[in-house]
């Protein structure tokens, strides 16, 4: 049995609380970073159990790889945008 609430049912809960009182047409989520990773986690669910959507989502910057797996990072060669730019 789960002691602690689990973010991304939280955050079901809410939004299925907030279509009860409003159209799905008139949402709008948003989220930053790892804010952005969990809007994009509740649409997936939104979608694969057949609940309304909402009218957008903005995502900024969203944390979505969490296992680091891109190229760059597998290969040890993470490259900042700061060195990128050195001396511009």
């Amino acid at each position: 049995m789960l002691t602690r609430t689990i973010a991304i049912y939280d955050i079901l809960a809410c939004y299925l609380y907030l279509i009860s009182t409003q159209s799905p047409e008139r949402v709008i989520l948003a989220g930053d970073s790892a804010g952005g990773g969990m809007v994009l986690s509740l649409l997936v669910i939104l979608r694969d159990q057949g609940l309304p959507m909402p009218a957008g989502a903005v995502l900024i910057s969203p944390w979505v790889d969490l296992c680091h797996s891109f190229p760059s990072i597998v290969a040890g060669k993470l490259i900042l945008r700061s060195q990128e730019t050195a001396g511009f």
